[in-house]
């Protein structure tokens, strides 16, 4: 007969079957241990910390409480990004792998050559050269 070890989540209290509820977690001076969290508090914790790191680093390139984008000042957190300012934000991107590029920010202590702006004006930039609340609209209604 199999035995089947139970963990409890420090978080939630509830008790589990390790192999099936909880992340093995590897390291390298700690070698393979179970971690102390179930998988869905461990991914409410990575979640959390992710969001806090990501306005952190949003507060610090716009240099406000309250990130808003350079071009049109919008405030909306979720529509804000970060643009690579000399551009090259590919191949950057290709250099440091698979890291999320808030995290490397944040390890990186805040390196220049960044800014932060809307969705919508990173995106003009990127595709069309400019951005249409700098430059007026080529369009005609």
């Amino acid at each position: 007969m199999i035995e089947v070890k139970l963990q409890r989540c420090r978080t939630c209290q509830s008790t589990m079957p390790r192999t099936l509820e909880f992340f093995v977690s590897e390291g390298p001076k700690r070698g393979c241990r179970p971690s102390t969290l179930c998988k869905k508090c461990h991914t409410a914790n990575t979640k959390a910390l992710h969001k806090k790191k990501r306005l952190q680093a949003l507060q610090h390139y716009s240099g406000k409480q309250i990130p808003e984008c350079q071009c049109c000042r919008e405030q909306t957190i979720e529509f804000l990004t970060f643009d690579h300012i000399n551009g090259g934000g590919n191949k950057h991107r290709a250099t440091i792998g698979k890291k999320d590029l808030v995290y490397w920010l944040v390890k990186e202590k805040f390196p220049p050559g960044f800014r932060v702006l809307c969705q919508n004006c990173n995106s003009s930039l990127g595709f069309h050269g400019y951005c249409p609340h700098q430059k007026p609209s080529t369009t005609t209604a």
